[in-house]
């Protein structure tokens, strides 16, 4: 019985820099886990089921060792649902291309620019032919214009003996009609020019990284007078002191085992909020001071339960918020009770020191 299947888009770059994602408990290793992986990793290119990575990067990622991601790509080849060369650093999911035929033409051309930069191996040859087996499900009415799309894509990097027409209609014995092997008269010359442009690019690359390093140089520069590292930290322990104060259980041993991340991570929110907002570190601490003294209203809203985070500092000390206005009166309203009773306490040692009441 042919699944129809039931299919969902995926963030692919949650795996690095999704910052809810990356909260939640780390996958332990195991072959679904990994298998999930694949087939929604930020290494996976535009053609369906291919993932330019190797064991190294898998593992940084997931945070396992590199002999549990080579184990399980073991159980998973031995499943017959991968194929993988960890010297090219190449990984294909082998019935993944018949889930995602292309849609269009431009399709076509799209994945030929990304067969492209396919490191060069055995596994790449096996791709071409999944690539080309897609094609055996589009419609006669369609077929001229899908194999003109392949055969002006994908012969960019098969110029020298790619064939230089294509059956209007696929045979039905598809696998047998399709090359076993990339063709041993592969342009070396072309070869030659990729290389070449491969190394201009390198050296394109290194001095753009060179600009960008001098300019955010002078930028940290500029942002960094007259704030140092002790105010921000001293202004991230009192946040985080707030922060933890309001966690139980489970959520407040994660918040103590990870402490130096958190501090970090508050410590880089308060430049921010020095450099970019303009706020003084005085008046981010006069904030921090009044949520961590809030308490709940008659309506139970309270700061200090809103506030349980950098970010949300960050947010409720912006021009729409009134937190930072509230926070002002509170601590006028207590250096006035400070003040009045230092008064009394004046008068109290001049009466004494007259011998009546001053």
């Amino acid at each position: 019985m042919n699944d129809p299947g039931i299919y969902r888009k995926v963030y692919v770059r949650m795996w690095r820099y999704g910052s809810s994602f990356q909260r939640l408990s780390r996958l332990k290793p195991s072959g679904q886990a990994l298998w999930l992986y694949l087939l929604t990793s930020e290494h996976s290119i535009i053609i369906p089921g291919v993932v330019v990575a190797g064991p190294l990067s898998i593992a940084e990622t997931l945070g396992w060792s590199v002999e549990s991601v080579m184990q399980l790509l073991g159980e998973l080849a031995a499943s017959e649902m991968i194929e993988y060369d960890t010297a090219a650093r190449v990984i294909v999911l082998k019935k993944s291309a018949s889930y995602q035929k292309p849609q269009n033409p431009n399709v076509l051309y799209a994945w030929g620019k990304a067969f492209c930069a396919i490191p060069e191996c055995e596994l790449k040859n096996k791709i071409y032919s999944m690539v080309y087996q897609t094609l055996s499900s589009v419609s006669d009415s369609k077929m001229e214009s899908y194999t003109k799309a392949f055969g002006e894509s994908f012969p960019q990097s098969f110029p020298q003996s790619f064939p230089q027409s294509f059956p209007q209609s696929l045979p039905q014995s598809l696998p047998q009609s399709l090359p076993q092997s990339l063709p041993q008269s592969f342009g070396h010359q072309e070869q030659e020019q990729e290389q070449e442009q491969e190394q201009e690019q390198e050296q394109e690359q290194k001095k753009n990284q060179k600009k960008n390093q001098k300019k955010n140089q002078k930028k940290n520069q500029k942002h960094t007078r007259g704030v140092d590292a002790d105010t921000t930290r001293n202004l991230a322990l009192a946040l985080y002191s707030h922060v933890l104060s309001r966690m139980a259980g489970k959520n407040k041993q994660r918040v103590e085992q990870d402490r130096e991340q958190y501090l970090t991570r508050y410590q880089q929110t308060m430049r921010l909020m020095i450099d970019r907002d303009g706020h003084t570190p005085d008046q981010i601490l006069e904030v921090i001071q009044y949520i961590q003294g809030s308490k709940p209203g008659r309506d139970g809203f309270s700061w200090g339960d809103v506030v349980l985070s950098d970010r949300k500092l960050r947010h409720h000390m912006g021009p729409e918020s009134n937190l930072r206005i509230k926070a002002t009166r509170a601590k006028q309203r207590s250096d006035s009770k400070t003040l009045a009773t230092d008064t009394d306490d004046i008068n109290t040692c001049m009466g004494d020191l007259l011998g009546g009441e001053f």
